[in-house]
């Protein structure tokens, strides 16, 4: 292959002495040495492998035999127009403009081990196989025939290979092709999320942080792949949200698809951040038509980096963009690009100047992409908007935070303790900490009236959110969602640790009964219905739901 010697030496200093070790079943073999091949996992493996590849692709892309298939309908230059060529010359026939001819062909793709030749006839595909053979003598490879497959328009004869028949179909790269092109695959996809929801739900009805990531992480990340060259139909996208619903908001552990699921959180705010009171749940429609949008707004950007020829898709967008010919996918890639915010006029361009700034490494990841065209369509989607009850929670003078403790020391009882202990002749001592039970100590160090704190901390640190400041200090801090909410959970915390000790301890009994006042002020927002008609039988519940809201 006429290697330097210099990265000879380098790669064989990198395997020399290396030795292995083999696991049968719970033991492992003693250690051995290796005089050929890399190890499992090694990273230098994949390395070597394009270093050895490389030449079959040289070799046939250099072949001036071998001219493969068209990818576009362009032409090598700018179309002429009759009127602009020279007068004939006395005597001649009238000039004709030159032909029409491909500008961008491709003969083979290659992915690792994966090779896919593309000839223009028998001819064309002969050759290619045997710089296919004579690269697999020179490396002591050979072609796998079990998995090797032609298509072709027509039925040639005397093939070395299987010719795929009409009815049936290729996978490539995960997509799925036959004779006509690409066959639609994500339809089975999202019947298989589906069922892999409805499956999970018995097994891993949790809090929401955890069906979350078995929402994204396992299930829709199923769907990214296809949808880059795929689109989910409406029906699909409303079949597919509608289990989300039931897998994240229900209660019923069964699925019936006749039976409407109450949302416990609007659409409109779970796709909030959670910083944002909401649980950042994707917007299933507005994602996969971003994805359209990130492609078109990439390819821009290759564009304006003087990259085009570097890519493989880029020259063949470009030269159908400039005869405005785009085929279906870049018509529909630029549509949904054109619907992200554009400070002038693209109508006029035929390849335009991309949307959006990069990123420190020069890229536009998707999720900028998603997001801008979120902020598109309502620029508020992302901002704090408080529920009914969590409003009441911000501003009733009962349930503010400033005036939590207040509410609790205007308690008529005789003078002495702190609060609601001013009546107790000695220090209450906390039942759970063995701590002096003052009012600091309760809402503030108890571990057991604070555990919504603790795990709210746990959540926002996994999500790599500022937690919120649970001292005396926030008294004097501006309101957030989340701490809105966690003073509605630590006094439900409270409430629902003193029922215990209600009817020995007037004192408690008389705690109880103002944060039982309260508490309808805290659960309104939950439930949407006025305070005398909700049920406050499920405290451990309620304060769970606070807690993620």
């Amino acid at each position: 292959m006429g290697a330097p010697p210099l990265i000879v030496n380098a790669v064989m200093s990198m395997l020399a002495d290396s030795s292995v070790r083999v696991r049968v079943g719970d033991s492992l073999s003693e250690p051995f040495h290796t005089v050929r091949g890399t190890k499992q996992g090694d990273p230098i493996s994949p390395t070597l492998f394009a270093l050895i590849a490389e030449p079959l692709a040289r070799s046939i892309i250099n072949d001036g035999r071998i001219q493969g298939l068209p990818i576009d309908t362009t032409t090598a230059k700018p179309p002429v127009s009759l009127s602009m060529l020279p007068p004939p010359a006395f005597g001649t026939k009238q000039r004709k403009p030159p032909p029409l001819v491909h500008l961008n062909w491709v003969k083979l793709l290659q992915f690792a081990d994966d090779t896919s030749t593309f000839a223009k006839n028998i001819r064309e595909f002969k050759l290619m196989d045997e710089w296919i053979q004579l690269f697999c003598k020179a490396t002591s490879s050979k072609v796998n025939t079990d998995k090797c497959v032609i298509m072709s328009p027509g039925s040639p004869t005397n093939l070395p290979y299987p010719l795929m028949d009409k009815e049936s179909k290729e996978r490539y790269l995960g997509y799925y092709f036959n004779q006509f092109g690409l066959v639609p695959h994500l339809p089975e996809r999202i019947d298989k999320v589906i069922n892999d929801l409805i499956r999970w739900k018995p097994k891993h009805n949790n809090n929401y942080r955890g069906k979350l990531a078995l929402l994204k992480t396992y299930g829709l990340s199923q769907l990214n792949y296809f949808t880059y060259l795929e689109s989910p139909s409406h029906e699909a996208i409303t079949r597919l949200e509608k289990v989300i619903d039931w897998f994240m908001f229900s209660n019923d552990r069964q699925y019936d698809p006749t039976k409407p699921t109450k949302r416990t959180m609007s659409k409109k705010r779970s796709i909030r951040s959670i910083d944002q009171g909401g649980l950042n749940l994707w917007d299933l429609n507005a994602r996969f038509r971003a994805q359209k949008a990130w492609m078109f707004e990439r390819f821009l950007h290759e564009v304006k980096n003087d990259r085009v020829a570097k890519v493989s898709f880029a020259q063949s967008w470009m030269d159908q963009l400039n005869q405005d010919k785009p085929n279906d996918f870049v018509r529909l890639c630029r549509s949904e690009w054109e619907k992200l915010t554009q400070p002038y006029d693209v109508s006029r361009e035929a390849v335009p100047k991309p949307a959006m700034e990069p990123d420190k490494r020069g890229r536009v990841p998707l999720k900028q992409v998603y997001l801008q065209r979120l902020t598109i369509a309502n620029e508020k989607w992302n901002v704090y908007d408080p529920t009914p009850g969590q409003k009441i929670l911000a501003t009733d003078d009962r349930v503010y935070p400033m005036n939590a403790l207040a509410a609790l020391s205007t308690i008529v009882l005789p003078k002495g303790r702190d609060l609601v202990w001013k009546g107790d002749p000695v220090a209450s001592i906390c039942v759970s900490c063995g701590k002096d039970e003052s009012s600091k100590h309760l809402f503030f160090q108890c571990k057991e009236t604070t555990l919504p704190v603790k795990l709210l901390k746990e959540v926002t640190a996994a999500n790599n959110i500022t937690p919120p400041v649970w001292d005396i200090t926030l008294l004097n801090l501006k309101q957030t969602p989340m701490t809105i909410n966690l003073v509605a959970a630590t006094l439900e915390r409270i409430w629902f640790r003193q029922q215990a000790t209600t009817q020995n301890n007037p004192t408690c009994l008389t705690l109880y009964n103002k944060i039982h006042d309260q508490r309808p002020y805290n659960m309104y927002h939950r439930h949407g219905q006025p305070p005398e008609q909700i049920n406050f039988n499920s405290s451990r519940d309620n304060l769970y739901f606070l807690l993620v809201n």
